[in-house]
């Protein structure tokens, strides 16, 4: 768990909350779920690079296989 290696970590399980509580500037890396309901991960690191042009993010999913076509 990334609080144990003493980590300060925000969660959040709705895209859109996720995206009213983000601070630019603050974050060294932001993992996002690549499913999520009404925005997917790719769409919610669009929106917050918007606030935040060089914020770092890794995508994770629990699927084996995502297409998108974008």
């Amino acid at each position: 768990e990334l609080e144990l290696s003493g980590c300060l970590v925000d969660v959040f399980n709705d895209p859109k909350i996720a995206l009213i509580n983000f601070k630019p500037h603050y974050y060294d890396l932001i993992l996002l779920d690549v499913k999520m309901p009404e925005m997917n991960g790719f769409e919610l690191c669009q929106e917050i690079q918007k606030k935040d042009k060089n914020v770092k993010a890794c995508f994770v999913t629990a699927d084996e296989l995502y297409y998108d076509n974008v």
